[in-house]
């Protein structure tokens, strides 16, 4: 079958994502996706969900009858290629993988983790991740070096290393799964345990083989309804019971909860992406050089407030103090970081973020410890308040969407006073409420931000990462 001329599927400007295919073993971009005339790539952009997000289709050679890259040398290819077809310029990623090339994928995130802060979610359709004994057989009649490598996994191994290395790096990504339940030529290629190991959301079981699990008919399909259910949970606004899911990932909180501000909120862990509007530089305030710590006693979403405000703010002045200086269109946190990259920060900028972080740093991280005592999270803010010595890049901007994550999460909180003499059933029907509303919002601020930038240069929000 003749191949694409081009990777892109879609590829308009002012799209804020990107949803990257990366197909399996012996598979390519074209043929790996398609029943008859139906490209599941193609068949995403006629779908409002998938409204936003660019599509591009990875390749990579893999020959069946000559030398192909090992996985990891794939992962480097996928490096060079997503990085000069402009694809890592996206400040949200998704992945969907089939077969080896879900283990591409976490070999190439686990290469390049400054993608990390980027990653919306990962979708692994019969992905071998603790290997498959047809793997053996088919070595036998194929010399593409990655089938050795997916052999059944030993501690020793391939397989081994790179599940030991994943579990390790605890980046807490949304991973989800399909597992064929169909035998191909009579044989389950990848069982359910190896297609599941790793995964942290709901399983899906497709109704397809090995080869057809990737090659949807139409919109109905199961495949398809995975995929697109999974992309509508990682961007809605969830709320599970219980607070944090991952207490050491967190700071412990400097101060004890008291018995009135655990009244205040139910006890909800609330996870905030891309919030709409979040950003606002209108009303800000008069520099000042003298600013005020908020009383410990004060409401949380007073303090919040108060300290986005604070730092938009500083920010202002730090711009008026020097007029008419760009910043590189990217910004990135983490130590992480290339030497090339960090050379692009302006020197203004450099002073900005140092001055940040001694005036900030300590009054962010105690907040942060405050919504996360009461099981607020924002992913821009986890992945920024314990690096903020590291920021580079576009320094202002970054300084921008810190301020943005602190009142979303800020504003989730209800002032003093609010829901007293209410029980706490009723407080998690109207924290859901509120849940489902914010969505709505969210859904119409997208579509409406489509059409009313379109061609303004302006990017949505959402934490990038350097590229």
């Amino acid at each position: 079958m003749k191949t694409q001329a081009t990777p892109w599927v879609r590829n308009l400007p002012n799209n804020h994502g990107v949803i990257i295919f990366v197909h399996g073993v012996l598979g390519d971009e074209r043929s790996t996706w398609s029943s008859g005339d139906q490209y599941w790539p193609s068949t995403l952009t006629h779908d409002p969900t998938f409204d936003g997000q660019n599509i591009y289709v990875y390749r990579y050679p893999s020959p069946r009858l000559s030398r192909a890259f090992s996985i990891d040398e794939i992962a480097d290819n996928m490096r060079l290629v997503l990085s000069t077809d402009g694809v890592l310029r996206h400040s949200e990623l998704t992945f969907v993988s089939h077969s080896m090339g879900g283990l591409v994928t976490r070999a190439f995130i686990l290469k390049y983790r400054n993608v990390v802060p980027k990653l919306r979610m990962l979708y692994f359709f019969a992905t071998p991740t603790t290997g498959s004994p047809y793997a053996l057989l088919a070595s036998i009649v194929s010399r593409n070096t990655p089938l050795r490598q997916l052999y059944p996994m030993q501690s020793d191994n391939y397989l081994g290393t790179l599940q030991s290395n994943w579990l390790a790096a605890n980046f807490g990504l949304k991973s989800y799964c399909g597992y064929e339940t169909q035998p191909y030529y009579g044989q389950i290629i990848v069982e359910r345990q190896s297609a599941t190991d790793l995964c942290t959301q709901a399983l899906d079981p497709i109704d397809a083989d090995h080869i057809t699990i990737v090659k949807p008919k139409d919109q109905n399909s199961t495949s398809y309804r995975a995929l697109k259910g999974a992309f509508q949970e990682s961007s809605r606004l969830t709320i599970t019971t219980g607070g944090a899911t991952k207490a050491e990932d967190r700071r412990k909180p400097k101060a004890a909860a008291t018995a009135k501000d655990s009244a205040s909120i139910p006890p909800a862990q609330v996870q905030v992406k891309n919030a709409p509007g979040a950003m606002v530089n209108s009303g800000i305030s008069a520099p000042s050089t003298d600013i005020a710590v908020p009383s410990k006693a004060s409401n949380l979403r007073e303090n919040g407030l108060a300290l986005s405000k604070d730092i938009l703010s500083f920010l202002e002045e730090r711009q008026r103090a020097n007029p008419g200086v760009q910043g590189p269109p990217f910004f990135g946190v983490g130590q992480s970081q290339s030497r090339s990259n960090n050379d692009k920060t302006p020197q203004y900028m450099k002073l900005s973020r140092d001055l940040f972080t001694e005036r900030f740093e300590a009054r962010i991280a105690d907040l942060h410890d405050e919504f996360s005592r009461i099981g607020l999270q924002e992913s821009e803010l986890e992945g920024a308040y314990k690096h903020l010595p590291t920021i580079f890049g576009n320094v202002d901007t970054a300084i921008q969407h810190i301020a943005a994550s602190i009142r979303t999460l800020a504003l989730l909180c209800p002032p003093d006073g609010l829901y007293n003499g209410i029980s706490d059933a009723r407080l998690a029907d109207l924290a859901i409420e509120e849940a489902d509303r914010v969505d709505a919002m969210t859904g119409k601020a997208i579509a409406y931000s489509g059409e009313g930038e379109r061609g303004s240069g302006r990017k949505p929000n959402g934490i990038p990462v350097g590229r």
